[in-house]
């Protein structure tokens, strides 16, 4: 008998168990994975999916760049699925019939009509037309994120982040609850749509998203090519990585924006800083390197050595700037003259560029387009290079002089008289060497030549003892060969400047005040020059210090005087008492200002330009009056050179001042007036106020000025715009620091998240028993929205968070008011929970949705609006700390070329510099030729497209070709 439970079992093999191999999967994936409904824990890593749903009408390009460039890590797809066009039009002609026959309807019952339908209507029309000319195609479009963090709180944080971003664009978001696992997988590179949300998109719409866009263009490696004006972020890339590695460039050409030759332009010169014609500087360029061809009319020396002049950088700050071409180019018939307000003059061609400040920006506009009233850069002051000029050698200097003699070079002929004696140097002097041997004067000429056959340098040690004399030679006043720039020497050529007349033998300076004569009087002793009083001053009759003076260039008559060009290149201590002997000579104090009065337009000039060195800005003006010296009862053309200002006139006092007791007392009493400038003010802000105003209002409340300046009755000072800058980076900042205080309302979670926990926890629902009592069965049930009370009791529980409902209030209230949002507009209720009754128990879901809008505002404003704030203080604090000062265009003149065949110009790095009577910044050519020419020079293969036809001569004379292409 067999019986089934008998029956004998099977033996089961025994499979070895061993250690589990791990793979590369194995590394890659984390400890664990869970899954709850709003998000994943992925290891100690937690992650949430979100899913666009809703887009407005229309979408800027980039309006993804915010999210794409915060620092958070995230996973970003999008999936495109093509949708059948004639599938499209079918739904189209449906809808638009709907809508037509919905505004057919409303017409025939007389109502209004309605935006949204006609919108709608037009939107339809257009989109089937495009469908059907094959112009746009429709998809659906579904856009997707996944963002990782270490805990939960930081995922909220980012959920509010990206909410804020997206709903300031009108684009809303949610979670992906429930679907968290498929929204990860969505977001993963399977190329599966699995949460499948999509929105019907065109091809327009649609090129927004693809590719990310993104303003940012920054690589591990590369080349610099500049920086982001949007972000401030590096531009950097590796072009030469990629299979095509040329590259475009868009410029303007910018030839033959120039000046006349007459414009004064300070340079800086291997030699020192000096003020000469930009002619006179382009002219000996070009004669000392040769010209290089650059267009047909065009020519210059590109990258002449050791050739700097005073500009401003990009932060508006005072620089020497270096030329990288100067140029001449055949003048046009007609030039455009320009006077400021201070006095300034500047002639250019029609296409030169002049700098004008324009909606807070410092701009280049063409001369024929800059109408009057639109203000051009001056400097505030002007810095020396550090390497001043502290003596001549009157070897060098006088050295074209006549009857000017050396003394003392006895030791030097005897030590030599071998070898000069066998060679001929001069045939007019070689027959006195033995008496020059024995120490009689030499003449300069002639010791130049010995010097020069013995190759000894002018500068050696061996020479110091050598003295310079008139032909007389036997008279106790000389001067050794180093003259020393010292401030008696200043005087001199200060006093000489104003009141002196040069001679061929003597120099006579008028003045009868006894205190200036005294000081003329102890200077020229000093300097060991033989004097004597005349009828009206003092007289210099020493021929060595009449010829050091007209070396210099100072013999000039009345209307041709000038600053001595070396004095541009000293100490400011020197030139201040240069400066302080001129003004006393010809100034003096008026009522509200330092003046002085000169026949030569050319010397007042160049004092301007002086006084920059003192940050002094001085007023030029045309007047006319009766000379003082003569009795010539005409009114004579005269320049006025007026130092206006409470800050000037300190500066002066300062730095300069007066000789006389007499003046300088009137000074002083002027100067400690209280100063309340009108004239150094920065114009046309008004549109950068109403920019930054309109951002965020509340920044600006209870500061008058800022009203006066947005509505563009004042234009504010420098001085007082720091001020107010600083006022509102503290406001700034104290915003900024709200954000823990905001942050607790981001917090405060949605009540069905909540209500959802405690009832999937045993654990939970019991404690929330044991708080609520039957409020929790009602509240689980969602039979009763809860009270604040209740909802912070539940929170608790849950979340081990407890919050003060009055706290919370009061914050509420803090940012409704403080973001100058209206309480009232947003609920009426929630404005009597706040401000009424402070302590009543608020519905919890008033209170938390009101939270989340102060939140969101609060990041709206913080993410979007600050920056933009922020980036305009920063251009407003770049004018306030500039070294421009503002002034305006009163005349602009037309005027036909008569004689000028050239007409000027500079290419600086700096794209500006110093030029015209008086001083003003002016633009200079654009660079894109020079560039070209510059690439050259280096090999590069360029194509030029060049529709203005300026660059054939260029083609030429570099051996190119030029391709005449029509499109007619």
């Amino acid at each position: 008998m067999k019986l089934p439970f008998f029956k004998k079992t099977e033996r089961i093999e025994k499979i070895p168990l061993g250690p589990e191999l791990i793979g590369l999967q194995d590394i890659i994936a984390p400890s664990s994975i869970e899954t709850r409904q709003n998000f994943l824990r992925l290891g100690e890593r937690f992650s949430k999916s979100f899913f666009i749903f809703s887009y407005p009408r229309y979408l800027s390009t980039g309006w993804l760049s915010p999210v794409i460039n915060l620092k958070y890590p995230m996973d970003i797809s999008f999936h495109i699925h093509p949708v059948r066009s004639e599938e499209v039009l079918k739904k189209l002609r449906k809808k638009i019939t709907e809508v037509q026959a919905e505004m057919m309807e409303k017409e025939e019952k007389g109502l209004i009509r309605d935006p949204i339908l006609e919108t709608a209507y037009q939107d339809i029309e257009t989109l089937r037309d495009t469908l059907q000319t094959a112009r746009e195609r429709v998809f659906s479009f579904g856009l997707y994120l996944t963002i990782y963090t270490d805990n939960q709180k930081d995922l909220r944080k980012i959920e509010t982040i990206l909410r804020s971003i997206f709903e300031s664009r009108l684009i809303y978001i949610r979670p992906a609850l429930f679907r968290q696992k498929e929204g990860f997988i969505s977001c993963s590179p399977y190329g599966l749509d699995q949460i499948a949300v999509h929105t019907t998109m065109n091809t327009a719409p649609l090129s927004s998203v693809f590719p990310f866009i993104s303003s940012d263009l920054s690589a591990n490696e590369g080349i610099l090519y500049g920086i982001n004006m949007h972000n401030n972020s590096l531009v950097l890339f590796d072009r030469f990585t990629l299979e095509n590695a040329n590259m475009t460039t868009f410029g303007k050409a910018g030839s033959g924006k120039s000046l006349t030759k007459e414009a004064n332009v300070l340079c800086n010169i291997n030699s020192g800083i000096r003020l000469t014609k930009i002619g006179t500087l382009v002219e000996s360029l070009i004669k000392k390197y040769g010209a290089v061809p650059v267009d047909k009319e065009m020519e210059g020396v590109l990258f002449p050595p050791d050739v700097k002049v005073y500009s401003f950088n990009k932060n508006l700050e005072g620089e020497w700037s270096r030329v990288t071409m100067a140029a001449r180019k055949v003048a046009p018939k007609t030039f455009y003259k320009f006077k400021t307000r201070s006095g300034r003059e500047v002639t250019t061609t029609g296409d030169h560029n002049m700098l004008v400040l324009k909606n807070g920006e410092v701009i280049a506009a063409k001369s024929s387009e800059i109408k009057e009233g639109e203000f051009i850069p001056l400097p505030r002051s002007v810095f020396d290079t550090k390497k001043y000029l502290i003596y001549f050698n009157l070897l060098e200097l006088l050295k074209n002089s006549k009857n000017i003699y050396v003394k003392g070079a006895g030791d030097l002929i005897l030590e030599n008289y071998k070898i000069l004696k066998n060679v001929k140097i001069n045939p007019c002097f070689d027959c006195y060497l033995y008496k020059y041997r024995d120490g009689r004067v030499i003449p300069l000429k002639y010791s130049r030549q010995i010097l020069n056959h013995l190759k000894i340098s002018l500068t050696d040690p061996v020479l110091k003892k050598l003295e310079v004399v008139s032909k007389n030679g036997q008279r106790k006043y000389f001067q050794n060969i180093v003259f020393p720039i010292n401030q008696e020497f200043l005087k001199i050529v200060g006093y000489i400047t104003a009141e002196g007349t040069v001679r061929e033998e003597v120099i006579m300076i008028t003045n009868n005040s006894p205190e200036v004569l005294q000081d003329i009087d102890f200077s020229l002793k000093k300097l060991r020059v033989p004097f004597y009083y005349g009828n009206r001053g003092i007289i210099i009759a020493s021929r060595v210090f009449v010829e050091i003076i007209n070396a210099l260039g100072g013999k000039e008559k009345s209307k041709q005087k000038k600053v001595l060009p070396f004095i541009f290149n000293i100490e400011k201590e020197k030139i201040a008492q240069y400066l302080s002997a001129y003004f006393e000579g010809d100034g003096g104090v008026e009522e509200y200002s330092v003046t002085a009065v000169s026949k030569s337009k050319q010397l007042i000039s160049e004092i301007s330009y002086l006084l920059y060195y003192f940050g002094i800005i001085g007023r030029i003006s045309k007047i006319r009056k009766k000379a003082t010296n003569s009795n010539w009862k005409r009114k004579r053309v005269y320049y006025k050179l007026s130092i206006t200002g409470q800050d000037n006139l300190r500066k002066f006092v300062e730095n300069i001042n007066f000789i006389s007791q007499r003046k300088r007392k009137q000074l002083s009493e002027v100067s400690r007036k209280e100063g309340n400038t009108n004239v150094d003010l920065i114009p046309g802000l008004k549109p950068v106020f109403q920019k930054i105003y309109q951002l965020f209002p509340p920044l600006f409340w209870h500061l008058p000025e800022i009203i006066e300046w947005k509505n563009g009755k004042r234009n504010p000072s420098p001085q007082h715009l720091k001020r107010v800058i600083e006022k509102i980076e503290r406001r700034i900042q104290n915003f900024k620091d709200k954000i823990f205080t905001y942050e607790i309302l981001s917090e405060l979670p949605e009540l069905s998240e909540i209500i959802q926990s405690g009832k999937n926890d045993r654990g939970l629902n019991r404690q929330l028993w044991q708080t609520l009592g039957q409020s929790w069965r009602v509240v689980k049930n969602e039979n009763v929205k809860p009270g604040s009370t209740n909802a912070f009791k539940i929170i608790e529980v849950v979340n081990g968070k407890s919050y003060s409902l009055p706290e919370i209030k009061k914050t509420l209230y803090s940012g409704f008011q403080g973001m100058d949002l209206q309480v009232k507009h947003y609920n009426q209720s929630l404005q009597s929970a706040l401000v009424a009754r402070p302590e009543s128990n608020t519905s919890y879901e008033i209170i938390q949705k009101s939270a989340q809008f102060v939140w969101q505002n609060y990041q709206n404003i913080l993410i979007n609006k600050i920056p933009q704030v922020e980036k305009k203080l920063t251009q407003l604090k770049s004018l306030a700390n500039s070294d421009l000062f503002w002034d305006p265009i009163v005349k602009i003149q037309k005027i036909k070329n008569k004689k000028e065949k050239y007409v000027y110009d500079l290419t600086v790095d700096n794209e500006v510099f110093l030029a015209g009577e008086g001083g003003m910044f002016v633009h200079n050519s654009y660079a894109v030729k020079l560039e070209i020419l510059r690439y050259l020079m280096q090999g590069v293969d360029i194509i030029i497209i060049d529709p203005e036809n300026e660059y054939r001569f260029l083609s030429d004379a570099v051996g190119g070709s030029y391709f005449g292409i029509s499109l007619t």
